[in-house]
């Protein structure tokens, strides 16, 4: 029931990520994370196309996060306009749920050399900050009617894969998960204590034209985790076994496909073994010492989810050491 495909690696805007191996067009934001240092701090954010065929027709949405970000407006891009005159279609901003209303397109007019191919600029969002933090605009694929789709000259639908990125913080500094994805992602979350990484994917409307499966493939810094075995789970089962996981020097690669149409998925790191034998050790020796008040020291290492040595000491001397 599950098919994994092919990935090809590659670097986009500095993050290496994952691609699909059928569809070659790209969407994407610059810059993907947005920091600010302050309140009303204005941002410019391109959505640019990346090879991309004969293209007459677009409509964005995004959704960004209404505590840190106000949008202000959008404005046409220059890539349509190659073939010569267009038509300007303004959306509608939701600056409560951070989402347009009414999405923001643009096409070629009747007169145009129709039809567009390669990479450039559609359209650029300006943004305020609301105050300092760091949030990551993102792209809506299209689940619905109003949501982000193209059509090129003879009126099909163009497929196109979505890159992006998600904002983690980790130990006060932060990194950025990349993914490359032809889903909606819903409530990406990393959690620091228990390094979990989480989120909902929803598929697109389009699969039913275009006959094509929904895959996410996040890009994962080993700055933030690296462990030995990793656990990923779709809607609470086990999916481990069927996702493809690839590496390099600096991240590491987690590939899926499915034709599931919405569920939430979650990655974790296994606890190593190397992580609990020492634990089962102390527990075996504190009873022959109990009658001595203890101290203990563990170092634990939060991104490979080793322990790296255990010190268990009575008074100024040391009674059992572990690295």
């Amino acid at each position: 029931m599950i098919v994994i495909g092919s990935m090809v690696i590659f670097s986009l805007v500095g993050v290496p990520v994952g691609a699909s191996p059928t569809d070659t067009t790209i969407l994407s934001l610059s810059p993907q994370i947005i920091t600010a240092t302050a309140a009303n701090e204005t941002f410019m954010v391109n959505v640019t196309i990346q090879d991309v065929s004969a293209m007459v027709t677009w409509e964005i949405n995004l959704m960004w996060d209404p505590e840190y970000l106000e949008c202000i407006n959008v404005t046409e891009g220059p890539f349509l306009k190659q073939g010569g005159g267009t038509w300007w279609f303004p959306g509608t901003i939701n600056n409560t749920v951070g989402s347009f209303d009414d999405e923001w397109g643009c096409t070629q007019d009747p007169f145009a050399t129709l039809g567009i191919n390669g990479s450039g600029t559609l359209a650029t969002v300006a943004f305020k900050s609301k105050k300092a933090g760091t949030s990551a605009p993102r792209l809506w694929h299209r689940e619905a009617a109003e949501n982000t789709w193209m059509i090129n000259k003879i009126f099909e639908l163009i497929p196109y894969n979505i890159v992006d990125a998600f904002p983690v913080v980790v130990d006060g500094q932060v990194y950025s998960v990349g993914m490359v994805r032809n889903m909606t992602i819903h409530e990406f979350g990393f959690n620091e204590t228990i390094n979990e990484i989480s989120f909902n994917a929803t598929t697109s409307v389009n699969f039913t034209v275009t006959g094509a499966t929904g895959f996410w493939n996040v890009s994962i810094p080993k700055a933030v985790l690296e462990p030995a075995t990793w656990n990923v789970t779709l809607n609470g089962e086990d999916i481990t076994d069927n996702v493809t996981i690839l590496e390099n020097a600096t991240h590491t690669f987690i590939y899926y496909n499915t034709a599931v149409d919405t569920y939430r998925v979650i990655i974790i790191p296994e606890f190593p073994l190397t992580a609990i034998v020492p634990i089962l050790i102390i527990l075996l020796v504190t009873p022959v010492i109990l009658r001595t008040k203890l101290q203990s020291r563990i170092a634990f290492d939060r991104r490979t989810r080793t322990v790296k040595a255990i010190e268990i000491t009575s008074g100024v001397r040391s009674v059992l050491t572990l690295t």
